[in-house]
């Protein structure tokens, strides 16, 4: 992708205009760096593409006109056939709340092909009222329509396909500037006028091979500066996967863990922007994630470890990237439970560190990396986890900071087992499960990925269960939003910078 840049251009005529209106220079290169705007951009693969990006160097033009949150004065530029005669092509300055699935179908409409660019704003301490907004589907993971719409917030905007730019700016002195300049050189019908430039250009190519071979070149050709952009950009992540207690396997033997001996505790660890690098998705994940290392530390210090490996139950944490587009982070890890692959393995004999496996191992590992570990005592290689290993998952949904009630989901009703379990061993009298009313199914879940695996005859699906804070719908009203932040999800700086673990009773 090109490096984004933006200038003010003042585009005069034959026609005599006043001197004030010309007192400025007449080219304005808008030096701003990634703390100060983001943009939406082109995502794409080998079946479509959304997002945003404008037209090849020099980029898109046209006459910025200050909107604010007006909406009269949004239409009226639309809608007025001589202001569009005069002003079109338009670059609008909008608050972020004139962002609306139907203010965005006008927009890019056919109706509106003089749009060259949207600019877009949140006013700082603003009484601007913003009750929601997320950029995702009322259906999250599903599509536009489904018979159950958890996110009735949803307006969709994040999946579409966008002919011109959009950039979201940070810095409200730069807003500022933007709107003085509408007012000194655009509020009325005569010349000169101002132009916003802007340059998203980005380039694709076939398939990654294709693009990660001209990414490296790109790098090769820009020398020890560095400065080149990169060519291709994947969707970076990490899985992490944590078993207790740890299983190990002989150098011979890659074994599968026994079938029904494993809790899977999930989570997802991203979510959506549809800004570059805005969502911080506290509401989407963070609380799960935070739930997630409690547990972990709660199973080392209360002595269960010991209590599992004793009767072969295991339990298995994982947080999984990217699964808001299309479960990427779930289909890699079924996909290399089902090929044996889901991690190196690593021994030792008593004389040295053996770095690599027998011919058996690598018949059953064939694409695994090994390294050379020095301080290796034993077999670090655990045993594989199988798609029959899985007892159950919990999937840890949205979750805050300190929920009264907590919901559980499952695939048509909650098994009644399950339910138990958690019922039965709920510490705290300021928390209660109940089971999600009425027969939605689950929400957005990373699960599926592990039941497609599992197969039809597998009883994994009938108990697992989602657990977040909402019952039919969702509560966060920012999801998978810029504004899926601390301040409107429940969490305060504070606590999350002293929150600390303790072990109560037994």
């Amino acid at each position: 992708m090109n490096i984004i840049w933006a200038a003010l251009i003042v585009i005069t005529s034959a026609k005599k205009v006043p001197n004030s209106k010309l007192d400025t220079i007449i080219y304005d290169y808008l030096t701003i760096d990634d703390q100060q705007r983001s943009f939406c951009f082109r995502r794409l693969n080998q079946t479509g593409q959304i997002g945003c990006q404008s037209l090849q160097d020099p980029g898109n033009s046209g006459t910025l006109i200050f909107v604010g949150d007006d909406q009269n004065k949004l239409d009226d530029y639309l809608n007025d056939s001589e202001k569009v005669k005069f002003f079109a092509p338009y670059v609008f300055l909008l608050e972020i709340s004139l962002l609306t699935k139907e203010n965005i179908q006008v927009l890019s409409s056919e109706k509106s092909l003089g749009v060259a660019a949207l600019l877009v704003y949140r006013k700082v301490n603003s009484s601007i009222d913003l009750p929601s907004f997320s950029p995702d589907y009322p259906c999250p993971g599903i599509g536009s329509t489904c018979s159950h719409e958890w996110n009735p917030s949803g307006s969709g905007i994040f999946w579409e396909d966008y002919s011109f730019p959009l950039i979201f700016y940070k810095n409200q002195t730069i807003v500022e500037k933007l709107r003085d300049d509408f007012h000194k050189y655009n509020s009325d019908t005569e010349y000169p006028l101002l132009q916003y430039q802007v340059s998203t250009f980005m380039r694709a190519a076939v398939d990654t091979p294709t693009c990660e071979r001209r990414s490296e070149l790109s790098e090769r050709s820009a020398g020890l500066d560095n400065q080149s952009s990169p060519r291709c950009d994947g969707y970076n992540g990490y899985i992490t996967i944590s078993m207790f207690p740890k299983r190990q396997n002989g150098p011979d033997n890659p074994e599968s863990l026994p079938e029904n001996s494993t809790v899977a505790i999930v989570t997802r660890s991203d979510s959506l922007a549809f800004f570059h690098s805005t969502t911080s998705g506290v509401g989407a994940h963070t609380g799960a994630m935070m739930i997630q290392l409690a547990i972990g530390k709660a199973l080392k210090a209360s002595g269960l470890i010991e209590k599992l490996g004793k009767y072969e139950r295991n339990i298995v944490l994982m947080t999984l990237p990217a699964e808001e587009l299309k479960n990427i982070g779930s289909s890699s890890v079924t996909f290399d439970m089902v090929n044996y692959n889901m991690v190196p393995v690593q021994f030792r004999t008593e004389d040295s560190v053996v770095n690599g496996p027998s011919s058996k191992m690598r018949k059953s590992y064939p694409t695994l990396s090994y390294t050379l570990e020095k301080d290796i005592t034993g077999y670090l290689g655990p045993v594989q986890l199988k798609t029959k290993s899985l007892r159950n998952i919990i999937e840890l949904g949205q979750l805050d900071a300190s929920p009264e009630n907590v919901y559980l989901h499952g695939d048509s009703s909650v098994d009644s087992s399950v339910l138990n379990s958690f019922t039965r061993n709920t510490a705290s009298p300021e928390l209660s499960f109940f089971p999600a009313s009425g027969n939605n199914g689950l929400p957005s879940t990373l699960m599926n990925a592990f039941f497609e695996s599992a197969g039809e005859e597998s009883d994994l699906r009938s108990k697992s269960v989602y657990i977040g804070n909402f019952d039919t719908q969702f509560r966060n009203k920012f999801h998978n939003s810029m504004f899926d932040d601390l301040a409107n999800f429940g969490f305060s700086e504070e606590y999350c910078t002293n929150v600390t673990f303790k072990k109560e009773g037994n």
